[in-house]
């Protein structure tokens, strides 16, 4: 039987005290430049619940993605940031983030969130290493894939507006790396990262298909419908009723601004809407529209089958990887910050040898064709949508390269 002391090591100690050095300096230079936004929505749903104000956690403006609602969010606004978005996870979310609000200030929690997605940004390079390299990733290419990923608009953008999606990737990266050798820490950290990024769900039901994973995938799904279950007997489940009806509404809209990332945004750009809201809201749009994505998703789910079939060795990667990338690519809602997911096809194209065909993929992500967002300075994107393609173009080069190679062995 394997003992914990046997079991492979996924990051080195070495790579954890990598993300220190960005970490320290990227707090250095965006303290009090930075506008949260994102990040004071979960503040300011967590202080909801704390004040027992849950009905109002999901107030929203039905016409205003960016815009807070109603006096109990404003009563909050003025400790934050100017534009939180309305709450749209679940109820366990904010209640974690109001724990945290009772022992630190608003600006600390931001100051140890810029650091923890630098350090995430390590976890998330060093996972995509090991889950297609079988092996701890060398501190030398570990350093130029966070640099690299770190100069990404993607990156520089969920430090601005407080994201957490360094940290969910982060995450579930390190999951699927990890799901066959330490199946506990691997579903328990899956499990809580599908709780508040709903995409990597997908995961878990991809980990049932392996039989080495399974154990991982139970615990993930246990963990996460344990949270859920705490969470709703202290809660009541009316405040999840009024989650999923929170969903399904913007679920049923659509949204077009630079930021904006998914097909549905991309080909709405020249949409005129004739509003004064920050991010206004699209209630109707062409049917190509509506089926863009579930076309995409389709396409790209067909060529991971194909791509399995021949190569059987890697079908886990390539599960994981396209899986993840399909899911996030294809939502309703995709930000910019949502394609630092990358990483994983990244790797994947790196073991496979396509380092020209990487190059040609991260000038997608960097400025002047990505936008992007430094203390006092703004660039506007020339290519809008450029992420959404970026992610695209590399789950499709990763398939693309699996089914054009005879079949690989390690």
């Amino acid at each position: 039987m394997t003992t914990q002391k046997q079991k492979p090591c996924i990051i080195s100690w070495p790579a954890h005290l990598l993300g220190l050095l960005p970490g320290v300096i990227t707090v250095l230079l965006n303290r009090g430049h930075q506008q949260p936004d994102d990040w004071a929505s979960l503040w300011i749903g967590g202080r909801i619940l704390r004040e027992g104000l849950n009905e109002h956690l999901y107030d929203h403006n039905p016409e205003d993605f960016a815009a807070w609602s109603g006096p109990v969010w404003g009563s909050f606004v003025a400790e934050t940031s100017p534009w939180p978005h309305p709450f749209v996870q679940a109820p366990v979310v904010a209640q974690v983030v109001g724990y945290l609000s009772e022992v630190i200030s608003f600006d600390t929690s931001v100051m140890l969130l810029t650091l923890a997605n630098c350090w995430a940004l390590v976890v998330l390079c060093a996972s995509a290493y090991y889950l297609w390299f079988h092996r701890v990733a060398p501190i030398g290419w570990l350093a130029l894939g966070v640099l690299a990923l770190y100069c990404t608009a993607a990156f520089q953008g969920s430090v601005f507006l407080g994201q957490t999606s360094p940290l969910i990737y982060a995450g579930a990266a390190y999951a699927v790396s990890a799901a066959r050798t330490r199946p506990l820490s691997s579903g328990l950290v899956l499990g809580c990262v599908a709780l508040v990024k709903l995409t990597p769900f997908a995961l878990i039901i991809v980990m049932f298909a392996f039989r080495d994973r399974v154990r991982a995938a139970v615990i993930a799904g246990l963990s996460s419908v344990m949270l859920l279950a705490v969470s709703a007997v202290t809660l009541g489940t009316e405040i999840y009723g009024t989650w999923r009806e929170t969903l399904s509404y913007w679920a049923g809209t659509f949204i077009s601004v630079p930021v904006a990332q998914s097909l549905p945004s991309v080909l709405l750009r020249n949409h005129y809407v004739e509003s004064e809201a920050l991010v206004p809201v699209i209630h109707e749009a062409p049917s190509y529209v509506v089926w863009a994505p579930q076309v995409l998703a389709a396409v790209l789910l067909l060529g991971l089958v194909a791509a399995m079939m021949k190569q059987r060795r890697i079908r886990y990667e390539l599960a994981v990887s396209v899986v993840l990338c399909t899911a996030t690519a294809t939502t309703g809602l995709v930000w910019l910050h949502y394609i630092i997911v990358i990483a994983l096809p990244i790797a994947g194209l790196l073991w496979l040898r396509q380092r020209w065909v990487i190059a040609v993929i991260f000038v997608f992500l960097l400025p002047p064709l990505a936008p992007l967002d430094l203390p006092g300075t703004h660039l506007p994107a020339l290519m809008p949508g450029s992420g959404l393609l970026a992610l695209v173009l590399a789950t499709a080069a990763l398939l693309g390269v699996a089914l054009m190679k005879k079949e690989v062995t390690r």
